[in-house]
């Protein structure tokens, strides 16, 4: 027991702690200005262009980006101060999309800085949740790990898919730098909240030393020599690039087919949302009935369908209920059990 700290009753459930509750709101800070820049940037580049190739560009450099610094970033967050990792993840992309900002309110932007910044974005937002996800364990008592971990993870999705859509759409709408604006001073706010957190939060360290180049060759040859994750990391990159350019071009269907504006289009990306948060309700459930296999094949298929039909979908109403019933089926889709 540490010093000074008084027995607890019996029975008595074991509470998360301050520390964690900031955790959660950096995080929530952290991921609602990623959601905005995820509904801003397509909005933004629609207004530019009608190329569909273009706009799918925004959609791929962000899983680009995750696949670019996986292994590297894991190291980094296993053997540095998370902590630390955090802190910088969110300076950096305050520095990004300040710059970014002050380009887009000037209308000097181009579709090759859009990129370079979705890129920093997406590196900076692999960085940051990563980290998150090991920091947990440092300020929340063992027995409330699951729950901790359960709240961390709804508020990802919850401040990035659920909120972050309608409320990029109304800024956007006010501004169309007014976004980015918000998505810079979110890091600032989350950066502030980290800082203030105080402990330990670095791995133990156990066994032989390693160097980062012997944990970094281990990695790619654990992916790369066990079939099942060389067919499993193949599967995953066709789906994050191809899933990516698709959500991207949303914007032009939602903007140029069903002549739904700017709201439109968050309203299909927030039913895509809503359908993940549904998904949760009944994965348990399916995957009781089929084998894991058969509900990772399933979905695939299914949601693949459900992609086809919100694009031939002739009203807003029709194309929001597909992509519901593709963010259902994602959810199994993009994390099986096995």
């Amino acid at each position: 027991m540490p010093p000074g700290e008084l027995p607890r009753r019996p029975g008595r459930r074991a509470k998360v702690g301050g520390r964690f509750w900031r955790l959660w709101y950096a995080t929530a800070a952290s991921n609602l200005g990623d959601g905005l820049t995820l509904v801003a940037m397509p909005l933004l580049a629609a207004s530019f262009t009608r190329d569909p190739l273009t706009i799918a560009g925004i959609g791929v450099f962000t899983p680009l980006a995750k696949i670019a610094v996986s292994l590297a970033g894991g190291v980094l967050v296993d053997r540095g101060d998370r902590r630390r990792v955090m802190i910088a993840a969110d300076l950096a992309r305050l520095v990004a999309m300040t710059g970014f900002a002050v380009l887009v309110a000037s209308d000097d932007v181009s579709f090759p800085i859009v990129y370079l910044v979705v890129f920093l974005l997406g590196i900076g937002e692999f960085l940051f949740d990563t980290a998150a996800v090991a920091v947990v364990r440092d300020v929340v008592p063992p027995r409330r790990l699951t729950t901790a971990n359960g709240w961390l993870y709804a508020v990802e999705d919850g401040a990035q898919d659920l909120v972050a859509p309608p409320l990029g759409a109304v800024l956007f709408s006010a501004a169309i730098w007014l976004p980015f604006v918000v998505d810079a001073t979110s890091f600032v706010l989350s950066a502030i909240l980290i800082l203030s957190l105080r402990g330990r939060f670095r791995a133990e360290r156990v066994g032989p030393r390693t160097t980062i180049r012997g944990e970094l060759r281990d990695g790619f040859r654990f992916t790369f020599g066990v079939p099942f994750f060389r067919s499993a990391a193949v599967i995953w990159v066709t789906l994050g690039f191809t899933l990516g350019a698709t959500l991207a071009t949303l914007v032009l269907f939602a903007k140029r087919t069903l002549d739904a504006g700017n709201f439109g289009y968050a309203a299909i990306i927030t039913a895509g949302a809503v359908g993940i948060v549904l998904g949760n309700l009944f994965t348990a459930r399916l995957e009781r009935t089929l084998r894991p296999a058969g509900v990772l094949v399933s979905a695939i298929v299914a949601s693949g369908l459900a992609l086809v039909a919100t694009g031939a979908a002739p009203v807003l109403a029709v194309a929001a209920v597909a992509q519901a019933v593709w963010g259902g089926l994602a959810l199994h889709s993009r994390t099986p059990r096995w």
